[in-house]
């Protein structure tokens, strides 16, 4: 059986994930359902936007830097 890798996810990805979860049209567990990511990830990746400017910013830490 193949071992899988890690999943990448582009910049903007993630800083459009972060902004839908921000928005609170939906519950973040929805959110990540949705666009097929663990919502801890998305969860973590909210963290991060916020510990940088408490936003989306411009530049998100990449999964590997934290």
């Amino acid at each position: 059986m193949k071992k899988r890798g890690r999943r990448g996810f582009d910049e903007q990805f993630r800083r459009e994930a972060v902004r839908l979860a921000n928005s609170g049209t939906m519950p973040i567990a929805e959110v990540a359902r949705h666009l097929g990511v663990h919502v801890e990830t998305l969860r973590n990746w909210r963290r991060k936007a916020r510990a940088t400017g408490g936003g989306v910013p411009a530049t998100l830490p990449s999964l590997e830097e934290g």
